[in-house]
C-alpha cells in the first residue's frame, strides 16, 4: 500500500442511502416502486423517461444530498483506506442544481476524509478513473462498474444492492 496510489468512492448508494429516500420520495409523489432489480427510473418505477426525470430534478429541488442517510461503515472505511491511500470521491451530483454546492457542504460536515480538490462531479467515471490511475473504486451501479472496468485497470468494490446483480472480473461484491 503506498499513499501516492487512488481510490475513489461514488457517493449515492456507496456513502449515502440515496435509494431509499428517493423511492419514499417517489412513492408520496404516486409513483410506488415497481421493481426494485432496476435502476434505471422508467424501469424501476413504471413510468416515462421524461416524467421520472421531471421527479428527479423536483427531488433535487428538496436538497436531498443534506440530509440523506450516511453509511457509517463507508465512512470507517474511507477513514481506514486514508492512511494508506489517496481519495477521490467522484460523482454525478451535478445533475442538481444544488448538487455541487450541497454536496461539498456535507461531505465537511460529515468529515470525510477527503480533500475538496479531490471531489469530481462528472458522469463518466470510467474515464476519470484511467485519468487517475485509480486502484480501487466503490461504486453501487453495474453500468458504471462496466464502464470503469472497460475504460481503466481499476478494481471495482460494488455494494450489493438488488439493482446491480451481475458478476464480472475485477469486482468484489461487498456489504455495509
Amino acid at each position: 500500500m503506498m499513499k501516492n496510489s487512488k481510490i475513489a468512492f461514488d457517493l449515492d448508494g456507496v456513502v449515502y442511502d440515496f435509494v431509499r429516500p428517493f423511492d419514499k420520495f417517489m412513492k408520496n409523489n404516486g409513483f410506488p416502486l415497481k421493481d426494485e432489480t432496476k435502476y434505471n427510473i422508467e424501469k424501476r418505477y413504471n413510468i416515462a423517461r421524461k416524467e421520472g426525470f421531471e421527479k428527479l430534478d423536483d427531488y433535487g429541488k428538496t436538497r436531498p444530498f443534506l440530509t440523506i442517510p450516511l453509511y457509517e461503515r463507508a465512512k470507517m472505511e474511507m477513514e481506514r483506506l486514508v492512511k494508506h491511500y489517496e481519495l477521490y470521491i467522484i460523482t454525478h451530483r451535478d445533475w442538481s442544481k444544488f448538487g455541487i454546492e450541497d454536496t461539498i457542504k456535507r461531505v465537511k460536515n460529515d468529515e470525510l476524509p477527503v480533500d475538496r480538490e479531490n471531489i469530481i462531479f462528472a458522469k463518466n467515471k470510467g474515464d476519470w478513473a484511467k485519468k487517475l490511475d485509480v486502484c480501487l473504486f466503490y461504486e453501487d451501479s453495474m453500468e458504471n462498474a462496466n464502464d470503469i472496468l472497460n475504460k481503466s485497470n481499476s478494481l471495482v468494490a460494488i455494494i450489493n444492492t438488488p439493482y446491480n446483480k451481475g458478476n464480472a472480473d475485477r469486482i468484489v461484491r461487498i456489504d455495509w
